[in-house]
């Protein structure tokens, strides 16, 4: 057996065992993020904005026939089309970027700040 191939086995085990403790690390931190109130907050934080101003205010909007800062000069079919329940997941897709931005700073704080706690 010659010197490159030991040197080439024992490289691919280190490398073998580095990401071995990456992703039992990343599996550590998930679980923590899961078990944790402040993540599940945020997410229902997030859904909850998502659901008001995507879906609330247009079939309010369409309900009651008048035109709100979200439904200016949508014609009440597409209001009508918005309030469906086949269109939620797109309703949700939609206020990602306004929402989940901010959240997602607002999450990033907590978990860094939480990190320091110990």
């Amino acid at each position: 057996m010659s010197a490159s191939t030991l040197r080439s086995h024992s490289d691919s085990t280190a490398l073998a065992a580095r990401h071995n403790t990456v992703a039992r690390s990343l599996r550590a931190e998930l679980y923590r993020l899961r078990s944790w109130p402040a993540m599940w907050t945020t997410v229902g934080t997030w859904f909850l904005l998502a659901m008001v101003f995507g879906y609330v205010f247009p079939y309010v909007s369409y309900t009651t026939g008048t035109a709100g800062f979200s439904t200016e000069g949508e014609p009440t079919e597409a209001l009508l089309q918005s309030a469906l329940p086949e269109s939620i997941p797109d309703i949700l897709v939609q206020g990602t970027p306004l929402f989940g931005g901010a959240l997602v700073l607002v999450l990033g704080a907590l978990i860094a700040g939480n990190g320091y706690s110990w």
